[in-house]
């Protein structure tokens, strides 16, 4: 049975059957369900070859990530696969470990003649070109001085949450096991500490400072640097980059006898889904990974479906969210 067919028995447009199949967010609930029930009813499949020739459009979307090994990319990249799904959209997923690896998988993406682009990082200056060509691109992470839309999260906000909250529940020596953007541009997770630091009239020591950013291997090595550092000093907290190193990190700890959080409080960034787990649970900052990927969908999509806006920057920033658990609260010894 064919769109025409479709259109006739239910009485509409067969403009409107078509993009009720795409998932469009043009056409009302109502006749989006009315429609997508009688398709399953019949097993309607389209022809997207032929599709893809009326309309000019292959419904693929490129993402490019730098690894499936980041826990929380993955579990973004998922949500992401999912919010294209519900719009009628297939996702090709591309990783890279360099510039010349990321340029060449820009071209493959292309050749398959995709829709539009996610990137989690890259080449800006060649994606900026692609924009200009007319290629819908969206980026998670601030973009600084390329007209490319952007969604993220205020990473310094939610250091500066983490460094408080420590502050606040009685440690004193804090420190911070992570990658240090210098620039203070491209990620402010330091900066945030710092600012915190220097707001509550505390002293940074640089025995407590460790610029190593990874996963969960990096944590383990870092947490070993950081007790060789201050070893007759240890610190009463910990900040990581992110969540996986500081599952690391705490694992480390543990295996050298110091408990948590009596001890040593442990925080992360990102809320992965391992962070509850952990023993102790793990306090962490929530990165909004729905609704960050519903974002980013909802400006590439409005992008795809009317071309001119392309060149039209859209950033958004997501505001973070500290997720108190076991591993930083205050130990009966800072109370007395």
């Amino acid at each position: 049975m064919t769109q025409k067919e479709i259109a006739k028995i239910l009485n509409i447009s067969r403009s409107t059957v078509s993009l009720a199949l795409a998932k469009s967010p043009k056409v009302k609930q109502k006749t989006l369900k009315r429609v997508s029930e009688f398709a399953q009813k019949i097993n309607y499949h389209p022809d997207m070859a032929a599709r893809s020739l009326v309309l000019k459009k292959t419904n693929l979307i490129g993402v490019l990530l730098p690894s499936f090994a980041h826990r929380f990319l993955s579990e973004l990249s998922d949500e992401i696969f999912h919010c294209l799904n519900q719009r009628g959209y297939s996702v090709l997923f591309g990783v890279s470990n360099g510039e010349e690896e990321l340029s060449n998988l820009i071209g493959s993406m292309m050749a398959r003649k995709v829709d539009g682009i996610i990137s989690y990082f890259g080449n800006l200056e060649k994606l900026v070109k692609l924009n200009e060509n007319g290629l819908p691109i969206v980026v998670y992470r601030r973009v600084h001085h390329y007209p490319l839309s952007y969604v993220d999260v205020d990473r310094f906000k939610g250091s500066m949450l983490l460094a408080s909250h420590l502050i606040e529940t009685g440690h004193k020596r804090i420190a911070f096991v992570g990658g240090i953007d210098k620039t203070k541009i491209f990620d402010r997770r330091f900066a945030g500490y710092q600012e915190a630091m220097f707001e509550n009239d505390f002293e940074i020591d640089p025995s407590l400072i460790v610029d190593i950013s990874g996963e969960m291997k990096e944590g383990i090595k870092g947490m070993q640097i950081l007790l060789e550092k201050s070893k007759g000093n240890l610190p009463d907290a910990v900040m990581f980059h992110n969540d996986s190193m500081a599952l690391g990190g705490m694992s480390e700890a543990q295996r050298n006898g110091i408990k948590i959080p009596d001890d040593m409080a442990i925080v992360g960034f990102d809320n992965i889904e391992e962070s509850r787990y952990s023993l102790p649970a793990l306090t962490t900052v929530k990165q909004p990974k729905k609704l960050i990927a519903e974002k980013l969908v909802e400006i590439l999509v409005s992008q795809i479906e009317d071309k001119g806006n392309h060149f039209i920057a859209e950033n958004y920033i997501f505001m973070p969210e500290i997720i108190v658990r076991e591993s930083s609260k205050s130990s009966s010894k800072k109370n007395v």
